[in-house]
């Protein structure tokens, strides 16, 4: 199961588009955390799916729904920490434009990162 996005229909009847931001599991029990759009909070839902598509339902008593929140939190400092890491980490081999090795490129990088269009020559102190 690979969704992006997932369509909510809330009680009054409308649709909205939420970004899907983990799925994970506390025990047997599927769950989902979600963001709406231009909203700053994260919504979770117990996540089931069939051959239909995803299936959402509310988590309807608050011992659930901590435990819930409780391992997304755990889950979501993962990920940021992962996206920290992978963020910064990219190739830099031949970052500055003298053809580095990758070895040298990662070491000369921890001295300065890539730095803007106009320093990238002299960035990596090899000049």
């Amino acid at each position: 199961m690979e969704h992006r996005s997932i369509n909510l229909t809330l009680e009054d009847g409308r649709e909205i588009t939420c970004e899907v931001l983990t799925l994970f599991k506390v025990g047997e029990q599927a769950y989902i955390a979600l963001v709406k759009p231009d909203e700053d909070y994260v919504l979770l839902y117990r996540f089931m799916e069939d051959e239909e598509g995803p299936i959402l339902e509310n988590i309807d008593s608050d011992e659930e729904f901590a435990k819930a929140e409780k391992i997304f939190r755990e889950v979501e400092k993962e990920l940021v920490k992962q996206h920290n890491e992978h963020s910064h980490h990219h190739d830099h081999e031949d970052c500055c434009g003298h053809g580095h090795s990758a070895e040298d490129a990662e070491e000369n990088h921890q001295q300065s990162c890539c730095g803007s269009d106009d320093d990238k020559n002299d960035s990596c102190g090899c000049s």
